[in-house]
C-alpha cells in the first residue's frame, strides 16, 4: 500500500501536469547470421489490433514487404504486421527477387465486452489488460519527459522503483484538452479486501486532501462539486472520485471524475478530463466494467 500512495500521488498531479505528446520509439532489429534464408514464421494468428514484427534471417539484404489483403493485416517496411480485420492475408518478403511467405490469420478480439458496448468500439491492451474503449479515442503513450516527472516523484520520496504504464486517450473531436488518462500500476501483490480498499482511497483522496494539493499548484485553482461513489464490476469494485476545478482567475470550470480499481497483481486507475461535455464518464465507466485480465 505504501508504494502505491506514491503512484496516487503522481497521478493527480497530471491533473495540472499532463499533456498529449507522442513520441515514435524507435529500435535496431539485430538480424542472425543463417546458412539459408529464410522467414522467421511461415504462419501467425493475431487478434484484431495486434501486431507482429516478421524477419527474414541467414542474409544482410533489404527485403521488401507486401500483403495480399490489406484490410485483413498490413505490414511495415520493416516486416511488422498489424491485424486490421478478421480473415487471412499472405505476407510476402522478396529478396534478390525470391519470395518467402507468412500466412496469417486474424481473429476477432477476445473482450467479452466488446460486443455490448453502448457506443462503436474496439479494443485496447496494455500489458496483459483488456479494456474495451470507444472506436474514437486516440491512444498514445506518455513521453519520455512526461514519465521522467512521475519517477522523479518516487525518487524524491526515496521510494523503490514503480513498475507503472501510463496511457493517454483522446476523442478525435476533443477542442480543449479533454482527455482519458488511464494507468497501471503493477502490485505484485493480491488484491486488498473491499474495506481496506475503501479505507486507501477515503485516506489518499479525501476532499480536504484534493484541496491541499491544488491549493499548492496555485493559479487561483478551487475545487467545488466533490463527490465520490463506487459500482460493482464482475472483477471487484471501482471507486469513484468526481470534482470541478474552478480557475478562479477566470470562471473557467473543467469536471475532472477518477476511477480506481485493486485487482490481483495490478492497480489500474482511469482519470477523465472533460471541458466540453463529450460523455466521458460513461465511455469510462464501461471501459472500467470491460477490465479482462488475458
Amino acid at each position: 500500500m505504501k508504494k502505491l500512495r506514491i503512484i496516487f500521488l503522481s497521478f493527480m498531479l497530471a491533473i495540472t501536469f499532463i499533456a498529449p505528446a507522442i513520441y515514435p520509439s524507435m529500435g535496431n532489429v539485430a538480424v542472425a547470421q543463417a546458412a539459408t534464408i529464410k522467414i522467421n514464421k511461415k504462419s501467425l494468428t493475431l487478434e484484431v489490433g495486434q501486431s507482429k514484427t516478421l524477419k527474414i534471417t541467414g542474409t544482410k539484404k533489404k527485403g521488401t514487404w507486401s500483403s495480399s489483403k490489406k484490410s485483413v493485416a498490413t505490414v511495415s517496411s520493416k516486416g511488422k504486421v498489424t491485424a486490421k480485420s478478421k480473415g487471412t492475408a499472405t505476407i510476402t518478403a522478396t529478396v534478390s527477387g525470391k519470395k518467402y511467405t507468412c500466412k496469417v490469420t486474424v481473429k476477432e478480439p477476445v473482450n467479452p465486452y466488446l460486443k455490448d458496448a453502448p457506443f462503436e468500439a474496439k479494443e485496447l491492451k496494455v500489458d496483459k489488460i483488456s479494456f474495451v474503449i470507444p472506436k474514437n479515442w486516440v491512444t498514445s503513450e506518455l513521453s519520455e519527459t512526461e514519465n521522467a516527472m512521475f519517477g522523479l516523484i518516487s525518487e524524491e520520496m526515496n521510494q523503490e522503483e514503480i513498475d507503472s504504464n501510463y496511457t493517454l486517450l483522446t476523442p478525435e473531436n476533443t477542442i480543449l484538452g479533454s482527455s482519458v488518462l488511464l494507468s497501471i500500476v503493477s502490485t505484485n501483490e493480491k488484491a486488498p479486501d473491499y474495506e481496506d480498499a475503501k479505507e486507501f482511497f477515503n485516506l489518499y483522496l479525501s476532499e480536504d486532501y484534493l484541496k491541499s494539493l491544488i491549493q499548492d499548484v496555485g493559479f487561483g485553482l478551487k475545487v467545488e462539486n466533490f463527490k465520490e461513489d463506487e459500482f460493482k464490476t464482475d472483477l471487484s469494485t471501482v471507486f469513484t472520485k468526481s470534482f470541478q476545478l474552478n480557475l478562479g482567475y477566470f470562471n473557467l470550470k473543467t469536471d475532472f471524475k477518477l476511477y480506481c480499481l485493486f485487482i490481483d497483481n495490478y492497480f489500474i486507475a482511469v482519470m477523465t478530463t472533460d471541458a466540453e461535455n463529450l460523455n466521458l464518464d460513461s465511455a469510462a465507466e464501461y471501459m472500467m466494467k470491460s477490465v479482462v485480465l488475458r
